[in-house]
């Protein structure tokens, strides 16, 4: 974060309190991510069971990270299969 001679930009990653530390502390300039609103979205074509993994890999695995997400969308079609299935 001080290695102007080596970094032009920062984009940090993760909590909030990580981002404010890097923002308050970098020498470089800093791209402030905030909190973001991920979604996981699901095609008619998805593979149905490694659908079910991503959701649940990324609703339960480490739900504080930034790889979290807060809404899986789906087309009327893929939650029609989801459902018969």
């Amino acid at each position: 974060m001080r290695l102007r001679e080596y970094l032009d930009i920062l984009i940090p990653s993760g909590s909030k309190t990580f981002i404010d530390f890097a923002v308050e502390n970098a020498h470089v300039l800093v791209i402030e991510p905030g909190a973001g609103n991920t979604h996981l979205f699901v095609y008619d074509s998805a593979d149905h069971e490694e659908a079910i993994r991503a959701i649940s890999n990324a609703k339960t695995s480490q739900p504080a990270v930034c790889n979290d997400a807060e809404k899986v969308l789906f087309t009327k079609r893929s939650l029609r299969t989801f459902y018969q299935s």
